[in-house]
C-alpha cells in the first residue's frame, strides 16, 4: 500500500468515526451498513473500510430487530455515499462526481472477486431522478411513510433551485472478512 493511500484510510476512517458520533446523537432511525472483504492494515490488527471491499447489506434498526432493506448494489453503494459524506448536503451531480471518483466506489468488490463493472457508466446526473425515485420507495417500505422517508433523507433547495440531499439519521459500518 502506497503511503498516500495509507494517508487516505486514515484520513477517511477519522471522518467517518467523527461522523459516526455525531450521528449517534440523533434521530430514532439507525442504518447499520454492512462491508464485506474487508482487510486489516497490520496482522491482528482491526478491520478497516477500505477499497475493495464489498457493500453487502443495509440494515435499518439496531440488534435484533434490524431488517434487510432490498437494495440494489447501486442503492447500497448511494446510501454508503451519502452516509460517508454526510457532513454537507450533495446535489446530483456531487453525488455522480463521488461515483466517479471515490476509491471505494471505483474498487467496490475487488477484495471479493466481484464483476461490479457497469456501475460508474449507469449512474448519470440526469438518470439521478429515476434512481433516487426507487431508493425512497425501499426506505418508504421498511420505515413505513413518505414522512419518515423525508426525516432520514432531507432534501433542500439551494438558491439557484439545485436540490441538495442529506442523509438525518445514525449510521455506523459492521465490517466483516
Amino acid at each position: 500500500m502506497k503511503s498516500s493511500e495509507f494517508a487516505y484510510l486514515l484520513q477517511k476512517i477519522q471522518v467517518m468515526l467523527l461522523a459516526d458520533q455525531e450521528r449517534e446523537k440523533t434521530g430514532e432511525h439507525h442504518f447499520t451498513i454492512i462491508h464485506g472483504h474487508a482487510k486489516r492494515l497490520v496482522p491482528g490488527g482491526p478491520l478497516v473500510c477500505a477499497p475493495g471491499e464489498i457493500i453487502l447489506a443495509v440494515q435499518y434498526g439496531r440488534g435484533e430487530d434490524a431488517t434487510s432493506i432490498d437494495f440494489s448494489v447501486k442503492d447500497m453503494l448511494i446510501f454508503d455515499c451519502l452516509a460517508r459524506h454526510s457532513e454537507f448536503g450533495q446535489s446530483a451531480g456531487q453525488l455522480v462526481a463521488n461515483f466517479a471518483h471515490d476509491p471505494f466506489v471505483r474498487h467496490h468488490g475487488e477484495n471479493s472477486g466481484a464483476d461490479d463493472a457497469g456501475l460508474l457508466e449507469t449512474l448519470s446526473r440526469s438518470g439521478f431522478g429515476t434512481v433516487l425515485g426507487r431508493f425512497r420507495e425501499r426506505l418508504k417500505r421498511i420505515v413505513g411513510s413518505d414522512e419518515a422517508v423525508d426525516t432520514i433523507l432531507a432534501t433542500r433547495t439551494t438558491s439557484t433551485n439545485e436540490v441538495k440531499y442529506k442523509l438525518e439519521c445514525s449510521v455506523s459500518w459492521e465490517h466483516r472478512e
